[in-house]
């Protein structure tokens, strides 16, 4: 019987647990293996299986933290965060050189903002701030207020969590959400912007809109996020929120989580 099969019949059987996750090293997949040892720790009080697992689970955090084992769409990430060019090659290890070595790798990213207008025909803006003391303020000079407030369209990891996975998208995953920034006060104080109703497809959105978009590798189990998880703001541009892939994920975050407004379980500052 496999280790697929005996946790089927058993979920809690740890030394199947255990198996799945030798068996995931040796395909090299190492987000997944991790996961498994982590669910196999959780289901036993056996020390001999206690240390295998916890021997594989730190072999397994060294593999992800090799610069041969990175995935390419998280190295791709880190790229962007800084518009780093990537060879266009399938060599992983000259993919990698290339980004270790610009001047910009392992610098802070800036924060990449979309400005949605009150206006029906101003256009939008990009928008890059530093973050740090004073971010706050210049989101709210963006904003034309003194107070702001932000709230999560969609996050794979919500989602996944919702979903009934306690770990999310699981640890080491590199995974997406957006966000809005707003006036604090704009249902009192500012008109209704038709545009950002639209193109969020969350009606009754008032007052100018900053959207962001956070690329994220999830380092734990926890359902908070950390800012530390953060490794890049991707650019949102309108073709982007008015595509059906945006317009899917909207429908997907209003019908898992419903259509009330979720704060962000992370910070900026």
């Amino acid at each position: 019987m496999d280790s697929k099969k005996a946790i089927g019949l058993e979920p809690a059987n740890a030394e199947a647990w255990y198996r799945r996750g030798a068996c995931e090293d040796g395909l090299g997949y190492y987000n997944e293996s991790r996961e498994s040892y982590q669910r196999a720790m959780s289901f036993t009080s056996l020390p001999s299986l206690l240390s295998k697992c916890q021997i594989a689970y730190k072999s397994a955090n060294e593999n992800l933290e090799n610069s041969a084992t990175i995935p390419l769409n998280i190295i791709q990430a880190l790229a962007r965060a800084h518009d780093i060019p990537l060879p266009l090659s399938s060599d992983h290890d000259a993919i990698y050189q290339k980004l270790s070595t610009h001047p910009l790798f392992g610098t802070e990213p800036k924060l990449r903002l979309l400005l949605i207008p009150e206006s029906e025909t101003a256009p939008l803006t990009q928008h890059e701030l530093s973050l740090g003391v004073g971010i706050e303020a210049q989101i709210g000079a963006l904003l034309r207020c003194r107070f702001t407030d932000s709230v999560v369209l969609h996050s794979e990891d919500q989602i996944a969590i919702a979903q009934g996975n306690p770990a999310g998208v699981g640890v080491g995953r590199l995974h997406t959400s957006y966000e809005a920034w707003m006036d604090d006060n704009a249902v009192a104080g500012r008109p209704l912007n038709k545009r950002a109703s639209r193109l969020l497809h969350r009606p009754k959105t008032y007052g100018p809109i900053l959207v962001q978009k956070t690329a994220f590798i999830k380092s734990d189990a926890s359902p908070v996020g950390k800012s530390e998880d953060m490794i890049c703001f991707e650019r949102v541009d309108e073709q982007e929120l008015l595509s059906d892939h945006f317009k899917d994920l909207r429908a997907e975050w209003v019908r898992v989580k419903g259509a009330g407004d979720a704060p962000l379980v992370f910070q900026l500052w």
